[in-house]
């Protein structure tokens, strides 16, 4: 066990971030599979080997370790969508890259989609504004201001609706992960990697 309150006191900077890490990936798989309220901190310690005292050094509270776990998880999915607006190669198509990194996200991280369904969009749901000031916001900035590019470029009609239609496209992306046990039992499909890649297939070809 690996612990940052008894006797490693004193730990190198390469063990606090090994430390770090192992408790985010511990908290990852718990909130993934309990959510968020379930999961008390006695099982984030037991699953990442190490001690609550060690949690609290790191993240203070379980709200804090929650909200860290988000900060690095999405923040990396909204960089690298941030990248398919600025970042695109000749003849490249941003539209396409954002969906085929926004599905391939969404089926790598299925305990965001727990956390979405039960924390942010449920009824007095604990963590809604903090996703919105902190990931949600920035969305509604990045794809409009895409859509607009390519209409301007002239890949798009002339009279699309910039909002309406990123909202078209984060349906495309997020609705068959948020509703993954329907679609799996009704559509007899698993939602999964290649899930992600024949769904990008597919939704390019109604935009061409």
């Amino acid at each position: 066990m690996v612990l940052l309150s008894e006797t490693n006191t004193d730990p190198s900077q390469a063990e606090q971030g090994l430390l770090r890490k192992s408790i985010l990936q511990a908290a990852q798989e718990c909130f993934g599979a309990k959510g968020f309220h379930a999961v008390t901190m006695g099982e984030l310690a037991r699953a990442a080997g190490t001690d609550i005292g060690s949690i609290r050094f790191f993240f203070n509270d379980k709200i804090g370790l929650y909200r860290a776990l988000l900060q690095e998880s999405v923040t990396h999915v909204l960089d690298l969508l941030y990248k398919c607006t600025t970042q695109c190669q000749e003849g490249e198509s941003p539209i396409a890259l954002f969906l085929d990194r926004a599905t391939q996200a969404a089926s790598q991280h299925p305990w965001v989609r727990h956390m979405l369904i039960h924390e942010v969009l449920s009824e007095n749901a604990s963590q809604r504004e903090f996703f919105i000031e902190n990931f949600a916001r920035r969305t509604a900035d990045m794809l409009p201001q895409m859509i607009q590019h390519e209409v301007q470029l002239g890949r798009l009609q002339q009279d699309t609706n910039p909002k309406l239609a990123s909202i078209a496209l984060l349906g495309m992306t997020l609705f068959p992960f948020l509703t993954a046990p329907i679609l799996s039992q009704a559509f007899d499909i698993r939602v999964d990697k290649d899930f992600a890649s024949d769904l990008v297939e597919q939704c390019l070809k109604w935009l061409a």
